[in-house]
């Protein structure tokens, strides 16, 4: 229907074939400017949640635990010398689905960044998650809220991953 119905308006108004045709042009047009807008610097207050917690594994063995969980969930994982940064979500698809569903929930954009420390017997994870919401022009109530679940989420599945020595102490 939404395919059909603007080019049939537009021939209807009596345009040139290739105005009619063109329709898509503008609209993928639209939609990247809308994405390039999207991901401007936030004007709010990112949520951000830090932790830590002592392992029984060593560093290499609990980033690379996080590192292969997160990457078959299909995130981004970039891995480097004493740290797992992962991204999952994306803002566009966040904003095109909305919070109500499970499905715009699971696109709410957010990173994790897990720094490895050996202790001799283990090793210490200090996890840093922040939501990577963009530009609002007025911040939706409910987003900070829906941020914070995201963040500790993120934090105590990494938690988990890495067989946490304790629970994470809720600071909210």
């Amino acid at each position: 229907m939404l395919l059909l119905v603007p080019p049939w308006l537009l021939l209807r108004a009596d345009l040139p074939w290739w105005a009619a045709a063109g329709w898509p042009v503008v609209g993928a047009a639209a939609c990247t400017a809308v994405g390039r807008w999207a991901r401007r610097a936030p004007r709010h207050e990112r949520v951000v949640l830090e932790d830590e917690w002592t392992s029984g594994l060593p560093p290499a063995q609990a980033l690379d635990r996080l590192a292969e969980h997160f990457a078959a969930e299909r995130a981004g994982v970039r891995r480097e010398h004493r740290r797992v940064v992962v991204t999952v979500g994306s803002d566009l698809r966040f904003r095109l689905t909305g919070a109500a569903s499970a499905r715009g929930r699971r696109a709410l954009p957010a990173e994790l960044t897990v720094t490895a420390t050996d202790t001799g017997s283990g090793s210490v994870l200090r996890a840093r998650c922040r939501d990577d919401l963009g530009w609002y022009a007025r911040m939706p109530a409910w987003a900070p809220r829906r941020a914070a679940e995201r963040t500790a989420h993120l934090v105590d599945t990494a938690r988990v991953l890495t067989g946490a020595a304790s629970d994470r102490v809720d600071r909210s």
